[in-house]
């Protein structure tokens, strides 16, 4: 995305995003999912793409809502913009042959509640 693009994305984001007021009081400038569904869509990019960039002007998507208490705004923007690598992945072929399932990697006792 060029910088003309992400100068124009910033700007849709506040204008889409509303003030809500939790019940402490504390305003949060929040972006609901259709809006931010919507400039994916506009701008041709991915919804994390929108998410990183709303988060990045202290605009807390709403799916982020729930976490709000527990994380900063910084802390949001860490998780969105990081990933994570599945170890079956990075395996070989051959080793994934004889993997035959999720299961047969689980220790070979099972223990049981009494």
């Amino acid at each position: 995305m060029t910088m003309a693009g992400t100068e124009q994305l910033a700007s849709e984001i506040l204008a889409r995003s509303v003030i809500m007021t939790e019940d402490s009081g504390r305003k949060t400038r929040v972006l609901h999912e259709d809006g931010a569904a919507a400039l994916a869509a506009a701008n041709t990019c991915h919804l994390r793409t929108v998410f990183d960039a709303a988060l990045s002007q202290g605009v807390l998507p709403f799916r982020y809502l729930r976490n709000f208490q527990i994380f900063s705004l910084a802390d949001q923007l860490s998780l969105c913009r990081s990933s994570a690598v599945f170890p079956t992945v990075w395996r070989s072929r051959r080793f994934a042959k004889k993997l035959e399932s999720p299961w047969s990697m689980a220790p070979s006792r099972v223990w049981r509640a009494r």
